[in-house]
């Protein structure tokens, strides 16, 4: 009996093991998966801007095809290349008919006749499939496209050319990653393949300029995020941008403003006090040693962006935390964390998953930016995490200040998030003390997110001035 139990704990034990390395396969091909949709989308997006600004992207120069004058290659690489065409003559195939010599007898006469129908019904079949339309001369092939044409070089055929002037249809097929262009008495081409991204981005630009850009539903995904109008409201640029930080995250302090618009702590404060004069900004006390902390007014909030969500009754347990993130966002923003296009507060996600502008932001349709359903969090200014990175590559980060002990459901919800939501590639967590930083690193380690899950130890003593 002890023998049959130690090979039933055996064999559970290499059960278990073989879970966990294909659990551990599978990880790690979603990962490489998400690195790759992360750099086609970057790759496509920057091409984008570049091309709205103006500008050439830098291809190495192409010697093996003759170009036009003044013709810019803007792109050089391989893709997989199908037409679709049938054959444009009658199927034709061989038509059996067994013929008998001698008395053989009726049944044997009816059993060859349904052989013999049977296999002409599917070499009829066969031949109507080889003549139909489909799409045909699969093959991966070297693409060049300028700012004119698009060319192919295509097995036994050479370069072969198309216009984009000439385009008359355009589709992108996102379950393929691939893009079909139609064309005036030509059989349509399929591209596939992670360039297929970019190429639509050049032949939409080449037809329909830098409004194509912009509106091209077939752009949704790479369309980049364009900077906001300048609001007019406001007296001068600086106190626009001061206004606008001070409204993403309701409580700042001088020293916050100094560092945003790089002025010394005094004029900071002379720019802060010049808002609350407008009643755009109030100022907070919480005890007389403690410094004055600035607080946006639902009127400067609403001269910033009426998308974000109202004032809450300031919270004198918390401001602590709620004054230390303005100083984690300007080192987000100098590139502390990572590279990032942009870096956005709780305020500001609430924003865009009020007004559906998340999935414009992170470019994938139904985003969200909020880490907890309603029955989790019947809150709705909680939710978020402290800062939202939007990486340049694609997808985005989150940051947490934990400044005290965190709930073990909440912490395993949210870090869990990250197995359900491709788009996060990072999850930052900064802790003043090893307890709380021990339970994050055991939660990431439980549910195999160890490589997506950074835990930082910071000072208690700088928390207090943000």
């Amino acid at each position: 009996m002890l023998w049959a139990l130690a090979a039933v704990l055996l064999l559970f034990a290499i059960s278990r093991f073989n879970r966990a390395r294909h659990a551990t396969k599978r990880e790690r091909e979603r990962t490489t998966a998400r690195r790759l949709e992360a750099e086609r989308l970057a790759h496509a997006r920057r091409l984008a801007e570049q091309l709205l600004a103006g500008e050439a992207p830098t291809v190495e120069r192409v010697w093996d095809v003759v170009l036009q004058p003044g013709e810019r290659v803007l792109l050089d690489g391989m893709v997989g290349y199908s037409r679709y065409y049938g054959l444009g003559s009658q199927a034709t195939y061989p038509h059996v008919s067994t013929r008998h010599y001698g008395n053989v007898g009726v049944g044997r006469a009816l059993l060859d006749h349904a052989v013999d129908g049977a296999g002409n019904r599917s070499r009829a079949q066969d031949a109507a499939f080889a003549a139909a339309a489909r799409w045909r001369d699969q093959q991966q092939v070297r693409v060049v496209v300028s700012d004119r044409r698009l060319l192919c070089q295509v097995h036994g055929k050479g370069w072969v050319s198309f216009d984009h002037a000439a385009v008359t249809a355009i589709r992108a097929v996102p379950e393929t990653r691939s893009v079909v262009l139609e064309y005036p008495s030509l059989p349509p081409i399929c591209l596939a393949g992670p360039a297929t991204t970019q190429i639509m981005v050049i032949v939409v630009w080449a037809l329909y300029g830098a409004d194509g850009l912009r509106e091209h539903p077939a752009l949704a995904e790479v369309r980049p995020v364009l900077p906001a109008a300048p609001i007019p409201d406001v007296e001068s640029a600086p106190r626009l941008d001061l206004l606008a930080f001070v409204a993403a995250h309701e409580l700042v302090l001088a020293e916050h403003a100094a560092k945003l618009l790089e002025i010394s702590e005094t004029d900071a404060a002379e720019r802060l006090r010049e808002l609350v004069e407008q009643g755009l900004v109030s100022r907070v006390r919480l005890s007389a040693p403690s410094s004055t902390l600035y607080r946006i007014t639902q009127h400067g909030a609403d001269r910033v962006d009426t998308g974000l969500p109202p004032l809450r009754p300031l919270d004198l347990t918390g401001y602590r935390r709620a004054v230390a993130v303005p100083g984690l966002w300007l080192a987000a923003r100098s590139g502390g964390f990572m590279k990032t296009r942009d870096v956005l507060t709780a305020r500001q996600m609430w924003a865009a998953d009020a007004t559906a502008h998340t999935d414009l932001l992170l470019g994938a349709a139904g985003a969200k930016f909020r880490n907890e359903s309603p029955e989790h969090d019947t809150d709705a200014g909680n939710g978020y995490p402290d800062l939202g990175l939007l990486t340049a590559t694609g997808g985005w980060a989150t940051a947490d200040l934990v400044l005290a002990t965190p709930d073990p459901e909440r912490l395993h919800r949210i870090i869990g998030r990250a197995h359900e939501d491709s788009l996060i590639v990072q999850q930052w967590f900064l802790v003043d003390d090893l307890r709380s930083g021990d339970m994050i690193e055991d939660t990431a380690a439980e549910l195999g997110l160890t490589d997506r899950v950074q835990v930082q130890l910071i000072d208690p003593a700088r928390v207090a001035g943000g």
